[in-house]
């Protein structure tokens, strides 16, 4: 089982909760966590990814596999810097909204619509 830990409370308690029977893998969500600390929309605030750091450590430490959600590449070396079991690359929204962004310009370009 995989669970996630978005909040100061979670952070607080991780030893806890990886130690719990079942839980093979902790998930990070950075974005989540960074607004419980005041931090909406700061992601990489210092104060945010040094909890992170040691919540990945604190995770690792138990015996449990570590994962984190990144959105670009520097995220992406920064959780690989940290030995990060498994990472998820971008997030459902941004996802939908890529594709639907490229599905309206094939749309355009076929139709020969120029783009506005």
């Amino acid at each position: 089982m995989i669970v996630q830990v978005e909040t100061r409370e979670a952070l607080r308690n991780i030893d806890a909760i990886a130690a719990v029977d079942g839980v093979d893998a902790v998930f990070i969500g950075p974005a989540d966590l960074a607004a419980d600390m005041g931090y909406l929309g700061q992601n990489t605030a210092p104060a945010v990814t040094e909890a992170i750091d040691q919540a990945i450590k604190r995770i690792h430490a138990a015996g449990k596999a570590s994962g984190f959600i990144g959105m670009a590449p520097d995220s992406w070396a920064w959780a690989a810097a940290r030995d990060v079991t498994f990472m998820a690359v971008t997030c459902d929204l941004v996802a939908l909204a890529n594709t639907l962004r490229h599905q309206a310009q094939h749309a355009r370009e076929t139709m020969g619509i120029t783009s506005r």
